[in-house]
Parts: C-alpha cells; structure tokens; sequence
C-alpha cells in the first residue's frame, strides 16, 4: 500500500504539468474545468505532502456585507500581533493556524497569523474574500480557496440570503460533498432561521434526501464594526462548537 501511495505522488507532478501545458481549442470553453482539475491535483499532493494528521482547513464563505470577518474575528479574538479584530475589506485569504503547524506555513496563499489556542490545533481558520465581490481578484481568491477547504461555515443573513447568487453557492458547496454548517447573521426575527431552513430544504429536498446541516443563528448586536461580540455569547460557543464539528467529521477527511 505505501509503495502504491509513493507511486501516486511521485506521478502527480507530472500530471499537473500535463495539465499546465495542455491547451483546448478556443472555440471549447473547458478552461474553467481544467483550473479547478489542476487545483485538485495541487490540493491532493498538499494533503499527500503534509500527512494524514495535518490539520484541516474549515474557511468562513459569506456574500458581501453578511459580516463574516467580524464573527471570524470574533470567534479567535484578538491574541495575535500583526493584524487588529477588524478587516472589513478582505481581499487575501487570511489563516489562523496552530503554532505547531508552523512548518506549514510557507505554503500557504495568504495572510496568517499563528496562535497557541488549543481548541484550534486541528483545524486552521480561513478568512476568505467576498465570493460575489465586483473585484474579480477577490472572486479567483475565493474560489481558490473553495477548492483548497476541508469543510465551510457558510455566513448569510436575513437579507443576503435572499440573493439568488446566495442560493447559487449554496448549491455549490452541497455539490462539493464537503462538510459545511449554515451560520444566520444579524438575526433579529425568531422566523428566520426556520424560514432559511424550509427554503434551503425545498432546493435540496425534492425526490431525494434532505440533507442535514448545523446551523448557528447569531442575533443582531448593536456595536460598531469595530467591537468584537462577546466570545462567551450562546452564539459565538455554538459557532465554536460548530467549526470543531466540522474537523471532526468523517467526511471531511476523505
């Protein structure tokens, strides 16, 4: 079996320059297919590469405006140098990764910050780029990581979650077979997240099983931007809960 693995890795290389090299025709429009294939490719050698006790990647998704910097800010406070609570314009993926895991690191496409938190030594914390921002450099960040995650905390809200472009991710992440959890933002309608979850099971629900999904309903709290909701919130411990679950899953490690 380890022979058969090192024979796996050894060739995947020579697949990803295949794959660089290789060129359609103008008139076939699969470009987009082969980026996401030369992706897998990459993130099947990382997973190879740093082993099969590497922590796993659960990456915070939101449409713009949903607030999904502030709860990742919330949710691994302010004990890092470097970076303040706020990011209110991401534009690179940010990582909240164990010291331990250091050695990672240098791989990494983005901002990180290394911590001592011991709840997160297993699971490194990604703060991604809006996946419907005008920018299309934020738009390629996204779906780079999208490809790259072991598991997503998708963020919405009572108001974004009405978008079709919401809907539309949503159908993405559930078609990537990937664990994920639904986290409500700035809910202030006990209707909400029942409504959400009839919706989201009328999509997903029709001839065939429903599938299941956590979900965190954070209320609306009235602070500035700048302020971090309190960590020991009902909240902010079910969102904890919620991303530890995540690393946990069977799933998330296939």
């Amino acid at each position: 079996m380890n022979d058969e693995i090192q024979r796996f890795q050894s060739n995947l290389p020579k697949w990803q320059k295949f794959l660089d090299g290789f060129q359609l025709p103008p008139a076939v429009d699969e470009q987009d297919a082969l980026a996401e294939l030369r992706q897998r490719l990459g993130n099947i050698r990382r997973r190879l590469r740093d082993g099969p006790d590497a922590p796993l990647r659960v990456a915070f998704f939101g449409p713009t405006g949903a607030g999904k910097s502030k709860l990742f800010g919330s949710l691994i406070g302010n004990n890092f140098s470097g970076s303040g609570f706020k990011r209110p314009f991401t534009r690179n993926s940010f990582y909240y990764v164990h010291n331990d895991w250091k050695p990672l690191v240098a791989a990494l496409a983005g901002e990180v910050a290394l911590h001592e938190v011991d709840r997160w030594r297993n699971v490194i914390l990604i703060d991604t780029p809006d996946f419907d921002s005008v920018e299309t450099n934020n738009r390629d960040e996204a779906e780079r990581v999208f490809l790259e995650c072991d598991g997503f905390l998708f963020v919405t809200d009572a108001l974004k979650y009405a978008d079709a472009s919401t809907w539309e991710y949503l159908d993405k992440i559930c078609a990537a077979e990937k664990p994920f959890a639904i986290v409500l933002n700035k809910v202030n309608s006990p209707t909400v997240p029942e409504s959400f979850r009839e919706r989201f099971d009328h999509r997903h629900g029709q001839g065939e099983k429903t599938i299941d999904y956590p979900q965190v309903v954070v209320p609306e709290f009235r602070i500035d931007d700048a302020t971090p909701i309190d960590p020991q919130h009902e909240s902010m411990v079910a969102l904890q809960d919620t991303a530890t679950s995540l690393v946990a899953s069977d799933a998330s490690r296939q």
